[in-house]
Protein backbone atom coordinates (compact mmCIF):
# COMPACT_ATOMS: atom_id res chain seq x y z
CA UNK A 1 0.00 0.00 0.00
CA UNK A 2 1.21 3.51 -0.90
CA UNK A 3 0.24 4.57 2.92
CA UNK A 4 3.05 1.77 4.27
CA UNK A 5 5.47 2.56 1.53
CA UNK A 6 7.90 5.33 3.49
CA UNK A 7 9.28 2.38 5.72
CA UNK A 8 11.87 4.56 6.90
CA UNK A 9 9.42 7.30 8.40
CA UNK A 10 7.19 4.67 9.83
CA UNK A 11 9.71 2.79 11.48
CA UNK A 12 11.39 5.84 13.06
CA UNK A 13 7.80 6.43 13.95
CA UNK A 14 7.37 3.11 15.36
CA UNK A 15 10.32 2.84 17.48
CA UNK A 16 9.87 6.77 19.00
CA UNK A 17 5.82 6.51 19.83
CA UNK A 18 6.19 2.71 20.94
CA UNK A 19 8.66 4.23 23.50
CA UNK A 20 5.32 5.17 25.78
CA UNK A 21 4.56 1.41 25.90
CA UNK A 22 7.94 0.34 26.54
CA UNK A 23 7.94 3.14 29.71
CA UNK A 24 4.22 1.96 31.39
CA UNK A 25 5.48 -1.93 30.86
CA UNK A 26 8.54 -1.51 32.77
CA UNK A 27 6.52 0.75 35.42
CA UNK A 28 3.94 -1.73 35.54
CA UNK A 29 5.96 -4.89 36.97
CA UNK A 30 8.28 -2.74 38.78
CA UNK A 31 5.26 -1.18 41.02
CA UNK A 32 4.28 -4.55 41.64
CA UNK A 33 7.43 -6.46 42.24
CA UNK A 34 7.75 -3.15 45.07
CA UNK A 35 4.27 -4.10 46.58
CA UNK A 36 3.94 -7.32 46.24
CA UNK A 37 7.72 -7.58 48.56
CA UNK A 38 7.09 -4.81 50.00
CA UNK A 39 10.19 -3.07 49.62
CA UNK A 40 11.67 -0.13 51.76
CA UNK A 41 13.34 2.60 50.51
CA UNK A 42 17.02 1.36 49.83
CA UNK A 43 19.20 1.30 47.01
CA UNK A 44 17.53 -1.81 46.00
CA UNK A 45 14.57 -0.12 45.76
CA UNK A 46 16.45 2.55 43.62
CA UNK A 47 17.46 0.25 41.22
CA UNK A 48 14.10 -1.27 40.63
CA UNK A 49 12.76 2.16 40.21
CA UNK A 50 15.52 2.83 37.19
CA UNK A 51 14.34 0.20 34.95
CA UNK A 52 11.74 1.35 33.12
CA UNK A 53 14.37 3.97 31.97
CA UNK A 54 16.49 0.77 30.87
CA UNK A 55 13.42 -1.05 29.15
CA UNK A 56 12.60 2.80 26.65
CA UNK A 57 16.39 2.09 25.48
CA UNK A 58 16.06 -2.22 25.55
CA UNK A 59 12.91 -2.00 23.19
CA UNK A 60 14.64 1.06 21.12
CA UNK A 61 18.13 0.05 20.51
CA UNK A 62 18.38 -3.78 20.97
CA UNK A 63 14.83 -5.20 20.57
CA UNK A 64 13.63 -3.27 17.55
CA UNK A 65 10.77 -3.72 15.36
CA UNK A 66 10.31 -7.59 14.93
CA UNK A 67 10.69 -9.43 11.78
CA UNK A 68 6.89 -10.39 12.06
CA UNK A 69 5.77 -7.01 12.10
CA UNK A 70 3.14 -5.04 9.76
CA UNK A 71 5.55 -2.32 9.05
CA UNK A 72 7.93 -5.42 6.63
CA UNK A 73 4.65 -6.48 5.10
CA UNK A 74 3.47 -3.47 4.02
CA UNK A 75 -0.04 -4.11 6.17
CA UNK A 76 -2.09 -1.33 7.17
CA UNK A 77 -4.33 -2.78 9.97
CA UNK A 78 -6.97 -0.68 9.99
CA UNK A 79 -7.33 -1.64 5.94
CA UNK A 80 -7.99 -5.55 7.24
CA UNK A 81 -11.45 -7.73 7.00
CA UNK A 82 -13.24 -7.44 10.41
CA UNK A 83 -12.31 -10.00 12.98
CA UNK A 84 -9.14 -9.75 11.58
CA UNK A 85 -7.74 -8.08 14.43
CA UNK A 86 -6.28 -9.66 17.78
CA UNK A 87 -5.56 -8.16 21.62
CA UNK A 88 -4.43 -10.77 23.42
CA UNK A 89 -3.76 -10.29 27.42
CA UNK A 90 -1.73 -12.60 29.27
CA UNK A 91 0.82 -13.52 32.06
CA UNK A 92 2.98 -16.53 32.39
CA UNK A 93 6.40 -17.71 32.73
CA UNK A 94 9.91 -18.27 30.74
CA UNK A 95 12.53 -20.15 31.55
CA UNK A 96 13.95 -16.11 31.39
CA UNK A 97 11.55 -14.81 34.25
CA UNK A 98 7.95 -14.24 34.59
CA UNK A 99 6.60 -12.45 31.81
CA UNK A 100 3.42 -10.12 31.07
CA UNK A 101 1.85 -9.22 27.23
CA UNK A 102 -0.66 -7.14 26.07
CA UNK A 103 -0.47 -7.33 22.38
CA UNK A 104 -2.16 -6.92 19.13
CA UNK A 105 -2.14 -8.58 15.93
CA UNK A 106 -2.97 -9.05 12.41
CA UNK A 107 -4.24 -11.61 10.30
CA UNK A 108 -4.19 -11.57 6.71
CA UNK A 109 -6.69 -13.46 4.53
CA UNK A 110 -4.25 -16.19 3.45
CA UNK A 111 -3.50 -16.92 7.13
CA UNK A 112 -0.68 -15.04 7.68
CA UNK A 113 -0.25 -13.25 11.28
CA UNK A 114 2.11 -10.32 12.14
CA UNK A 115 2.30 -8.55 14.77
CA UNK A 116 0.89 -4.56 15.14
CA UNK A 117 1.50 -2.59 17.55
CA UNK A 118 -0.10 0.90 19.01
CA UNK A 119 2.30 3.31 17.09
CA UNK A 120 1.13 1.65 13.84
CA UNK A 121 -2.84 1.96 14.43
CA UNK A 122 -1.87 5.69 15.48
CA UNK A 123 0.15 5.98 12.46
CA UNK A 124 -2.39 4.52 10.05
CA UNK A 125 -5.20 6.53 11.82
CA UNK A 126 -2.56 9.81 11.00
CA UNK A 127 -2.15 8.86 7.13
CA UNK A 128 -5.68 7.54 6.94
CA UNK A 129 -7.94 10.57 9.00
CA UNK A 130 -5.25 13.54 8.87
CA UNK A 131 -3.09 14.06 6.08
CA UNK A 132 -0.09 11.32 4.67
CA UNK A 133 2.61 13.70 5.92
CA UNK A 134 0.91 13.77 9.20
CA UNK A 135 3.24 11.03 10.81
CA UNK A 136 6.06 12.84 9.08
CA UNK A 137 5.12 16.45 10.68
CA UNK A 138 4.48 14.93 14.55
CA UNK A 139 7.91 12.80 13.94
CA UNK A 140 9.30 16.02 12.79
CA UNK A 141 7.89 18.03 16.05
CA UNK A 142 8.72 15.49 18.75
CA UNK A 143 12.67 15.06 17.79
CA UNK A 144 12.91 18.96 16.90
CA UNK A 145 11.45 19.48 20.63
CA UNK A 146 14.03 16.86 22.15
CA UNK A 147 16.79 18.11 20.03
CA UNK A 148 15.86 21.84 21.10
CA UNK A 149 15.34 20.70 25.14
CA UNK A 150 18.97 18.51 24.98
CA UNK A 151 20.48 21.55 23.23
CA UNK A 152 19.40 24.01 25.60
CA UNK A 153 20.40 21.71 28.80
CA UNK A 154 24.05 21.38 27.05
CA UNK A 155 24.23 25.43 26.63
CA UNK A 156 23.06 25.78 30.57
CA UNK A 157 25.70 23.69 31.58
CA UNK A 158 28.35 24.81 29.83
CA UNK A 159 27.43 28.18 30.86
CA UNK A 160 27.30 27.10 34.66
CA UNK A 161 30.33 25.67 34.91
CA UNK A 162 32.19 28.42 32.85
CA UNK A 163 30.77 31.07 35.59
CA UNK A 164 31.45 28.65 38.61
CA UNK A 165 34.91 28.41 37.60
CA UNK A 166 35.65 31.89 36.90
CA UNK A 167 34.32 32.77 40.61
CA UNK A 168 35.86 29.77 42.39
CA UNK A 169 38.89 31.83 41.74
CA UNK A 170 37.55 34.20 44.28
CA UNK A 171 36.28 31.61 46.46
CA UNK A 172 36.77 30.63 50.24
CA UNK A 173 38.35 27.15 50.58
CA UNK A 174 36.76 24.82 53.18
CA UNK A 175 38.07 21.74 52.84
CA UNK A 176 39.38 19.06 50.51
CA UNK A 177 38.44 15.27 51.42
CA UNK A 178 39.94 12.34 49.74
CA UNK A 179 36.83 10.06 48.43
CA UNK A 180 38.46 6.58 47.26
CA UNK A 181 40.39 7.73 43.89
CA UNK A 182 38.75 11.46 43.63
CA UNK A 183 39.51 13.92 45.95
CA UNK A 184 36.50 16.68 47.20
CA UNK A 185 37.33 20.25 47.60
CA UNK A 186 34.83 22.07 49.74
CA UNK A 187 34.63 25.97 49.42
CA UNK A 188 31.68 28.75 49.84
CA UNK A 189 30.72 30.98 47.78
CA UNK A 190 29.88 34.31 47.76
CA UNK A 191 28.31 34.32 44.64
CA UNK A 192 26.08 31.25 44.38
CA UNK A 193 22.58 31.80 45.87
CA UNK A 194 20.33 29.34 47.84
CA UNK A 195 21.43 25.58 49.28
CA UNK A 196 24.75 23.76 49.37
CA UNK A 197 25.11 21.48 45.90
CA UNK A 198 27.74 18.80 44.75
CA UNK A 199 28.65 19.19 41.12
CA UNK A 200 31.20 17.03 39.08
CA UNK A 201 31.66 13.62 38.49
CA UNK A 202 35.28 13.11 37.62
CA UNK A 203 36.26 16.16 40.23
CA UNK A 204 33.50 16.38 42.38
CA UNK A 205 33.24 19.48 44.50
CA UNK A 206 30.49 20.92 47.02
CA UNK A 207 30.00 24.72 46.88
CA UNK A 208 28.63 26.01 49.95
CA UNK A 209 26.99 29.71 49.31
CA UNK A 210 27.49 32.08 51.62
CA UNK A 211 24.46 33.23 52.81
CA UNK A 212 23.40 28.81 53.74
CA UNK A 213 26.95 29.04 55.53
CA UNK A 214 26.60 31.69 58.04
CA UNK A 215 22.54 30.39 58.66
CA UNK A 216 24.64 27.05 59.81
CA UNK A 217 26.37 26.23 63.07
CA UNK A 218 30.02 23.70 62.85
CA UNK A 219 28.03 20.64 63.60
CA UNK A 220 25.19 21.78 61.38
CA UNK A 221 27.95 22.38 58.33
CA UNK A 222 29.19 18.72 58.82
CA UNK A 223 25.96 16.76 58.76
CA UNK A 224 25.73 18.85 55.48
CA UNK A 225 28.97 18.03 53.93
CA UNK A 226 28.45 14.04 54.73
CA UNK A 227 25.29 13.87 52.98
CA UNK A 228 26.48 15.67 49.66
CA UNK A 229 29.58 13.38 50.05
CA UNK A 230 27.25 10.47 49.98
CA UNK A 231 26.07 11.60 46.75
CA UNK A 232 29.83 11.92 45.29
CA UNK A 233 30.15 8.34 46.72
CA UNK A 234 27.29 6.66 44.79
CA UNK A 235 27.61 8.14 41.78
CA UNK A 236 24.57 9.85 41.89
CA UNK A 237 25.12 12.86 39.65
CA UNK A 238 25.71 10.53 37.33
CA UNK A 239 22.72 8.56 37.48
CA UNK A 240 20.87 12.07 37.37
CA UNK A 241 22.37 13.49 34.21
CA UNK A 242 21.59 10.26 32.29
CA UNK A 243 17.89 10.67 33.76
CA UNK A 244 17.65 13.95 32.50
CA UNK A 245 19.31 13.39 29.12
CA UNK A 246 16.48 10.64 28.48
CA UNK A 247 13.80 13.07 29.82
CA UNK A 248 15.25 15.82 27.21
CA UNK A 249 14.84 13.10 24.53
CA UNK A 250 11.45 11.62 25.66
CA UNK A 251 9.97 14.59 26.73
CA UNK A 252 6.69 13.22 25.67
CA UNK A 253 6.31 9.97 27.94
CA UNK A 254 3.67 10.62 30.17
CA UNK A 255 4.39 10.00 33.69
CA UNK A 256 8.80 10.01 33.23
CA UNK A 257 9.14 13.63 35.06
CA UNK A 258 7.27 12.34 37.72
CA UNK A 259 8.97 9.15 38.39
CA UNK A 260 12.33 10.94 37.63
CA UNK A 261 11.12 13.33 40.64
CA UNK A 262 10.82 9.94 42.75
CA UNK A 263 14.21 9.00 42.15
CA UNK A 264 15.32 11.96 42.96
CA UNK A 265 13.95 12.66 46.38
CA UNK A 266 14.73 8.46 47.33
CA UNK A 267 18.22 9.67 46.67
CA UNK A 268 18.18 12.54 48.87
CA UNK A 269 16.94 9.93 51.85
CA UNK A 270 19.76 7.68 50.52
CA UNK A 271 21.92 10.61 50.88
CA UNK A 272 21.08 11.41 54.67
CA UNK A 273 21.05 7.54 55.68
CA UNK A 274 24.96 7.97 54.43
CA UNK A 275 25.41 10.93 56.58
CA UNK A 276 24.25 9.17 59.36
CA UNK A 277 25.94 5.91 59.08
CA UNK A 278 29.43 8.16 58.33
CA UNK A 279 29.23 9.82 61.80
CA UNK A 280 26.31 13.08 61.17
CA UNK A 281 24.16 13.15 64.81
CA UNK A 282 20.14 13.02 62.78
CA UNK A 283 19.36 16.22 64.85
CA UNK A 284 21.89 18.27 63.55
CA UNK A 285 21.21 17.43 59.75
CA UNK A 286 16.79 17.54 60.39
CA UNK A 287 18.05 21.27 62.39
CA UNK A 288 19.87 22.31 58.87
CA UNK A 289 17.61 21.31 56.84
CA UNK A 290 15.09 23.62 58.88
CA UNK A 291 17.56 26.01 59.16
CA UNK A 292 17.59 26.42 55.22
CA UNK A 293 14.22 26.64 54.67
CA UNK A 294 13.89 29.94 54.32
CA UNK A 295 16.72 30.23 51.83
CA UNK A 296 16.03 31.26 48.17
CA UNK A 297 16.36 28.76 45.70
CA UNK A 298 19.28 28.63 43.26
CA UNK A 299 19.43 30.31 39.88
CA UNK A 300 20.79 27.12 37.86
CA UNK A 301 17.96 24.26 38.21
CA UNK A 302 18.07 23.19 35.15
CA UNK A 303 21.53 22.51 35.41
CA UNK A 304 22.99 19.20 36.90
CA UNK A 305 23.74 18.82 40.14
CA UNK A 306 22.51 17.41 44.04
CA UNK A 307 21.09 20.68 46.13
CA UNK A 308 21.17 19.59 49.72
CA UNK A 309 17.10 21.43 49.63
CA UNK A 310 15.53 21.34 46.15
CA UNK A 311 12.23 20.27 46.55
CA UNK A 312 9.97 21.70 50.04
CA UNK A 313 7.51 19.26 49.41
CA UNK A 314 10.13 16.16 50.58
CA UNK A 315 11.08 18.59 54.01
CA UNK A 316 8.62 17.08 56.61
CA UNK A 317 9.43 13.49 55.08
CA UNK A 318 13.36 13.65 55.12
CA UNK A 319 13.23 15.42 59.08
CA UNK A 320 10.74 13.14 60.29
CA UNK A 321 12.78 10.41 59.14
CA UNK A 322 15.94 11.67 60.93
CA UNK A 323 14.14 12.77 64.33
CA UNK A 324 11.86 9.91 64.75
CA UNK A 325 14.46 7.45 64.18
CA UNK A 326 13.64 4.35 61.98
CA UNK A 327 11.24 4.83 59.63
CA UNK A 328 8.04 2.48 59.54
CA UNK A 329 8.79 -0.72 58.93
CA UNK A 330 12.07 -0.66 59.78
CA UNK A 331 12.11 -2.89 62.23
CA UNK A 332 11.37 -5.90 59.63
CA UNK A 333 14.38 -8.44 58.86
CA UNK A 334 16.17 -7.48 55.54
CA UNK A 335 15.60 -10.16 53.06
CA UNK A 336 18.48 -12.27 52.43
CA UNK A 337 21.05 -11.64 49.74
CA UNK A 338 19.98 -14.40 47.76
CA UNK A 339 16.28 -13.31 48.10
CA UNK A 340 17.11 -10.06 46.75
CA UNK A 341 19.10 -11.19 44.20
CA UNK A 342 16.32 -13.56 42.72
CA UNK A 343 13.62 -11.01 43.17
CA UNK A 344 15.74 -8.33 41.38
CA UNK A 345 16.77 -11.11 38.39
CA UNK A 346 13.08 -11.85 38.47
CA UNK A 347 11.67 -8.28 38.36
CA UNK A 348 14.72 -7.35 35.51
CA UNK A 349 14.00 -10.36 33.40
CA UNK A 350 9.94 -9.78 33.79
CA UNK A 351 10.18 -6.10 32.67
CA UNK A 352 13.23 -6.53 29.16
CA UNK A 353 10.63 -8.98 27.78
CA UNK A 354 7.53 -7.24 28.63
CA UNK A 355 4.51 -5.94 25.95
CA UNK A 356 2.04 -3.34 26.88
CA UNK A 357 1.28 -2.70 23.18
CA UNK A 358 4.56 -2.06 22.17
CA UNK A 359 6.69 -3.93 19.20
CA UNK A 360 6.65 -8.05 20.03
CA UNK A 361 7.20 -10.91 18.18
CA UNK A 362 4.02 -12.76 16.98
CA UNK A 363 4.49 -15.94 18.38
CA UNK A 364 4.18 -14.70 21.94
CA UNK A 365 0.44 -14.60 21.19
CA UNK A 366 0.22 -17.48 19.14
CA UNK A 367 -2.69 -20.33 20.65
CA UNK A 368 -2.19 -23.63 21.14
CA UNK A 369 -3.22 -25.77 18.39
CA UNK A 370 -6.15 -27.21 19.99
CA UNK A 371 -7.41 -23.52 20.82
CA UNK A 372 -6.90 -22.76 16.70
CA UNK A 373 -9.28 -25.81 16.48
CA UNK A 374 -11.68 -24.63 18.50
CA UNK A 375 -11.70 -21.09 17.20
CA UNK A 376 -12.23 -22.64 13.38
CA UNK A 377 -15.21 -24.95 14.82
CA UNK A 378 -16.82 -21.34 16.16
CA UNK A 379 -16.23 -19.68 13.28
CA UNK A 380 -13.78 -17.69 14.05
Amino acid sequence: MTAFSDYSVQIAFNLIFNAVCSFFAGILIVWGAIRLFRIEESRWKLFLLSLPFAKILWDLCIRGISATSVIYAGIDPLNLPPRSQTLTIGAGATKYGPVFNVVFSARTQDGGRFSTSFADYLYSIEVNHLHPQAPLFFLGSVVGVSIFLLFRRIIAIIRFEFKRKKWRKSDEPVASICLGRRSVDIYASRYFKGTPFTGGIIRPYICIPQDAFSRLSQDQLGAVIQHELGHVKKWDLLWTLAVQILGDIFWFVPGYRFLSRKIDRLREILADEFAVKSGAKPEHLASSLLALEEVSVGQFQSVVYSAFFRERKILQIRVSRLIGGKSAGAHRRKPRFWLRLWVTAWTAGAVMIATFGGNHDVKVQEFPGWFEDVLKSLGF
